[in-house]
């Protein structure tokens, strides 16, 4: 505790100094906003840097063709319109009728970080860097069937056309999406060398964006802070300097914004939330949010490549003790593969609850009546994850699977995650589009990066390619009916929807939900 106390008054000093008011008769100081998160960026390369702090840092450094509107919902809290789309940067667009050409004219006048004037050449090097490097700006989008780097094509300085080899119904919301920022190709080519030919190494470490913040430091595992882009297209943001910390233990991270050294903490367990919510000068924002948490199996070997493993699994999953005695309120139960904010969401099909005699003869169907040894990976950050995947092994007991816990640093989970070198694991994300055909193309097609356990069914992928062209209500009721033959293949284990709860000092005002689960640094106020 002492160290703790130590850590707080040093932070709380140095928050201190960059101080809101000056004294009397001098002008006030910039505001500044001051976060902790659970690590710092990695760095600011959306096509290789996608770990939560990354993509959050890469949302405000970038700025892309299209955005969503705002809205408000019947709580009084601000989210984003995915029904509503406007320019960006982009001034306005047009599509062909055949709904291949997407034509977007750009705004004249936005100036980078650097200063360089943007233009179609900046959209169509981002685009070409991306297909090239195979980055995730592309793969992890399930752009590749739809478009190629031919198809962006530059029409003039401020013309830049998308032809793509399919229509795709969602291009629009991909391009609306953070991952989808458009690079300073003048500024980035300036550091190219002939080993890297595409700038990799500075834009990981300065990034090269249009949008709101630019790049002030990045000191990795320490923290990051970003300055506002004073040229910024749609003005310059009210809180001047955004301080980024690392802070690995929630309960840090709460103390933390107890005592005003911070102004968010990220992160919190649903016993922090509680507390935070008593506490004076704090607020707490819920949004239901697109994020999911689940236990992915590595079905490339045995045993999770039996279906019948793997619902055993589910038959044998926590789903009430992870909602009352893990979350506490805080989290909605989840019962299908898509999150409640897509259209198409249902229950319906949902075939599974905790059934502990089920699962053992389900196992012992699938050749296994004596169970196994397994090896549940979790974050060690992520407290709610090793919480469930405690009670998770409890259960697998029962029904003679023996399990043990791996808790690894969030770099090294995700090493293993992204190598497919776990047996299973838990995870949390959400689909960067909000679209239930984007989401099962993405994670339940066998060809997708981001189908982590390497679900592998042939006539899952036949129907998901089937729908991927569909508009409209038939897309939705198509891709709704769906759910029910994933669930019975089951590719993962759904077990709930933490929601997004934003912990604040009181002061702080303007928070806008985002489907990527990010803070729109530029949205917020400081009183």
């Amino acid at each position: 505790m002492r160290a703790l106390a130590s850590g707080l008054l040093a932070l709380a000093l140095a928050t201190t100094a960059s101080g809101e008011a000056g004294e009397s008769g001098t002008p006030a100081a910039p505001k500044v906003l001051t976060i902790a998160g659970v690590e710092t960026p990695q760095g600011f390369d959306k096509d290789f840097q996608q770990q939560v702090a990354s993509t959050e840092a890469q949302a405000n450094v970038g700025a892309t063709l299209i955005r969503y509107g705002v809205r408000t919902d019947a709580k009084g809290v601000q989210l984003e319109d995915y029904g509503k789309l406007l320019p960006g940067l982009a001034e306005s667009w047009t599509i062909s009728r055949d709904n291949l050409a997407h034509t977007f004219k750009l705004r004249k006048g936005v100036k980078s970080h650097y200063g360089n004037d943007l233009t179609a050449d900046d959209v169509k090097w981002t685009y070409d860097r991306s297909f090239t490097l195979k980055g995730l700006g592309v793969t992890s989008f399930g752009l590749e069937p739809f478009l190629d780097a031919d198809g962006v094509k530059v029409v003039d300085p401020n013309t830049v056309e998308f032809r793509l080899k399919r229509p795709n119904p969602v291009f629009l919301l991909v391009l609306a999406a953070p991952a989808s920022l458009i690079w300073d190709s003048k500024e980035a080519r300036k550091h190219a060398t002939d080993q890297d030919p595409w700038a990799k190494g500075w834009i990981a470490n300065n990034g090269a964006g249009f949008g709101p913040y630019k790049v002030e430091s990045l000191m990795r595992g320490q923290e990051a802070v970003f300055a506002a882009h004073d040229r910024y297209y749609l003005g310059a943001a009210p809180i001047k300097r955004v301080v980024y910390k690392a802070v690995p233990a929630s309960s840090n991270r709460l103390a933390l914004l107890e005592t005003g050294a911070v102004d968010v903490a990220l992160e919190l367990t649903p016993l922090e939330l509680e507390q935070a919510k008593s506490k004076s000068g704090v607020k707490i924002t819920s949004s239901g949010g697109s994020r999911f948490i689940a236990l992915v199996m590595n079905q490339t070997k045995p045993p999770f490549n039996n279906p019948k493993v793997r619902k055993a699994m589910a038959y044998a999953a926590p789903y009430d003790d992870v909602l009352n005695s893990v979350y506490r309120g805080w989290a909605s139960p989840w019962r299908t593969v898509i999150a409640a904010n897509q259209l198409g969401y249902t229950e319906e099909y949902w075939p599974y609850k905790t059934d502990l005699g089920r699962a053992r003869a389900v196992l012992a169907e699938a050749g296994y009546p004596r169970g196994f040894n397994l090896t549940i990976t979790s974050s060690v950050e992520q407290v709610t994850a090793q919480e469930i995947a405690i009670l998770y092994r409890t259960n697998l007991e029962k029904i003679g699977i023996r399990a043990q816990m791996e808790n690894l640093p969030a770099a090294a989970h995700r090493e293993k995650l992204f190598q497919a070198g776990f047996e299973a694991i838990m995870w949390s994300a959400q689909a960067s589009v909000p679209d239930i055909g984007y989401a099962m193309n993405i994670y339940f097609r066998a060809a997708s990066r981001p189908n982590w356990g390497k679900f592998n069914d042939p006539e899952i992928d036949k129907a998901v390619e089937k729908g991927l062209s569909l508009f409209g209500q038939e897309r939705v009721e198509y891709f709704s009916k769906l759910q029910k033959p994933i669930l019975e293949a089951v590719p993962w284990i759904s077990l709930a929807q933490p929601g997004y709860h934003f912990a604040a000092r009181s002061n702080i005002e303007g928070f806008v939900y985002h489907n990527s689960n990010h803070i729109g640094f530029a949205e917020l106020g400081k009183k």
